[in-house]
């Protein structure tokens, strides 16, 4: 529901915040390459470190109803009234719980991500700790976040390709203008 300056309220979420950092963390993972490491086999969970914009802009897309469809995930009122201390609270839970499960954090200087490593036991009882609906929520919301996330290097490739392109189109379109020029004479 709305009130009448257009913010929802009588919404309460199902998680509270470190249990949301907990199963956000862990789809963020599922959506990670396996990898062998000695005899162990875990997922990464690659963190976008644009990880709060990509949230914000998740959560004030108005045309998409996201903010109303993860109300039962975050608490949208604390989100939406004061996003500041959401997202201060946010981060200090994430810290927090990697402190606590004495998680193996790497941050990768190339693609600009933080690295958090899962076992695949970790993860199937984390999410056995939660019902089908609020997971497959929770992937949705992951996955959007690692949708909006900036990858900077993907980016400038993608720069290059359009210059290259122009310079391409540039160099085409004035030598079939010299030759029509020719013709003219």
């Amino acid at each position: 529901m709305r009130n009448d300056i257009d913010y929802y309220y009588d919404v309460t979420p199902i998680l509270d915040m470190n249990h949301f950092v907990e199963l956000f963390l862990v789809s963020i993972a599922l959506n990670g390459n396996l990898k062998e490491q000695s005899l162990k086999t875990y997922t990464i969970a690659n963190l976008p470190v644009d990880y709060k914009n990509s949230i914000e802009k998740i959560m004030h897309s108005i045309d998409t109803g996201w903010a109303i469809e993860f109300a039962n995930l975050i608490d949208i009122n604390f989100y939406f009234e004061t996003q500041a201390d959401w997202e201060l609270t946010f981060s200090k839970a994430i810290r927090d719980y990697l402190k606590k499960h004495y998680k193996n954090v790497e941050y990768d200087f190339e693609f600009d991500s933080i690295h958090i490593f899962f076992s695949q036991a970790e993860i199937t009882y984390i999410l056995n700790k939660y019902d089908q609906d609020c997971i497959k929520k929770m992937n949705h919301f992951a996955k959007l976040v690692l949708g909006f996330s900036k990858n900077r290097h993907l980016e400038l490739l993608n720069k290059e390709v359009s210059k290259n392109a122009m310079r391409k189109y540039i160099r085409t379109s004035a030598s079939t203008d010299s030759n029509f020029y020719k013709l003219d004479e």
